[in-house]
């Protein structure tokens, strides 16, 4: 540990005051101590993670050392540069090569990249919050209770592509939300190269939310289509650069999948699962909701267990949205939309992953899709079938 180390924790630590007493006055009906909990929250388990990998091993301390990947040889800082891992070494090479920071300080600037993603995530949320209140305190309690969910910070607090996808992404929409486009579509481009399937599911969000927008007239609404098209194509052509598929087909993805489960094999992992012996929803309900309690005989794994089961409580509220009311037309466009993006990102990781352990770091950054369809969900399901018992 260095002097420096300690002044970037002090400077990061004021950052996040600041973060926190903008957004006490900016969110008043939040509850009363949300912000500072949830930042105290994040750091403990962004610490627990960092004492977790520092025993176990992992990916994380490779990204920093800049040895996760050395395929390319890099030694200058320009040579680090390149998509996924290598883009991570590249933004990593002047902290912790030149200035010689510690492996903690590296997560305490991941985690506070998380942290801001988790801020930008409770300020989407915001206005249903706001709704559902009223008519339903204990449910929006509930709502509140989910950001504190463990393995979104774990792995959201370490240096490693998850915390900076955590951040590029929820930034990206909230900049979307506030119409400066031109950043939100650079954050999204960021997320591509970081991860291509992340990045171009976040890219097909986007263009749909300002397709079905209210505020925008005809031509708007063409221009972006055709830009979403261009766009598009152009993220799938980083996806098939990136994963080296040679055409974008079932036959091409099958091949890409079985290489994958080969190259995870050599590790000989605990937690394998034949996720290849698995019908295709099958292989989506795992890498979306297991392990349950007992899968992954330790005690990380029981705590991963009970996680998914509430995650799964949470999620199945979804069937309330079959009772979205017809004039709510954009609402349910955008619900199904949401849905199949995130169905579409698990199908991802069953199709290129075969280990849970792995399945519940990637999973985290659709985990507030499902949390939020299910909280609207049970909102719907308690106005149509207690509401409108009690009028």
């Amino acid at each position: 540990m260095s002097v420096l180390d300690i002044v970037i924790w002090l400077g990061f630590l004021f950052w996040t005051v600041r973060l926190i007493r903008r957004n006490r006055k900016n969110y008043m009906d939040f509850p009363v101590f949300f912000w500072e909990s949830l930042a105290v929250y994040h750091f403990l388990l962004s610490a627990i993670a960092v004492y977790y990998v520092s025993a176990k091993g992992g990916d994380s301390i490779g990204y920093w050392n800049l040895t996760a990947d050395t395929s390319n040889s890099a030694e200058s800082w320009m040579e680090h540069w390149g998509y996924s891992t290598f883009f991570v070494q590249w933004l990593n090479y002047i902290p912790s090569k030149l200035l010689g920071l510690h492996y903690f300080t590296g997560c305490m600037m991941y985690s506070f990249l998380g942290l801001v993603g988790f801020f930008c995530w409770a300020d989407l949320i915001y206005p249903f919050y706001q709704k559902i209140k009223s008519v339903n305190p204990f449910l929006a309690g509930m709502l509140m209770l989910s950001f504190f969910l463990p393995s979104l910070h774990f792995w959201n607090g370490l240096v490693g592509k998850e915390a900076l996808l955590w951040f590029l992404v929820f930034l990206s929409v909230r900049m979307a939300k506030k119409g400066r486009l031109t950043f939100s579509f650079l954050l999204v481009f960021l997320a591509a190269w970081t991860r291509p399937v992340a990045g171009v599911l976040l890219l097909f969000f986007l263009i749909s939310s300002l397709v079905f927008s209210e505020k925008l007239g005809l031509r708007w609404r063409i221009g972006v289509i055709f830009f979403g098209i261009v766009a598009l194509l152009l993220g799938l052509g980083i996806l098939k650069y990136i994963t080296h598929l040679e055409e974008i087909s079932w036959d091409a993805i099958q091949q890409f999948r079985e290489g994958q489960y080969t190259f995870l094999d050599r590790f000989e992992a605990g937690s394998r699962i034949s996720v290849e012996e698995m019908s295709l929803m099958e292989a989506v309900f795992t890498s979306a909701f297991r392990p349950f309690p007992g899968e992954i005989n330790s005690f990380w794994g029981w705590m991963s267990g009970i996680e998914n089961l509430i995650f799964l409580a949470i999620s199945l509220g979804m069937i309330g949205l079959l009772f979205v009311k017809k004039e709510a037309k954009r609402q349910m466009v955008l619900s199904v939309i949401l849905l199949g993006l995130a169905l579409v990102y698990f199908l991802s990781i069953a199709l290129s992953v075969n280990v849970l352990g792995i399945m519940i770091r990637l999973k985290t950054l659709a985990m507030p899709i499902l949390i939020y369809l299910g909280f609207y969900g049970w909102d719907l399901i308690y106005r149509k079938f207690v509401m409108n018992k009690l009028t």
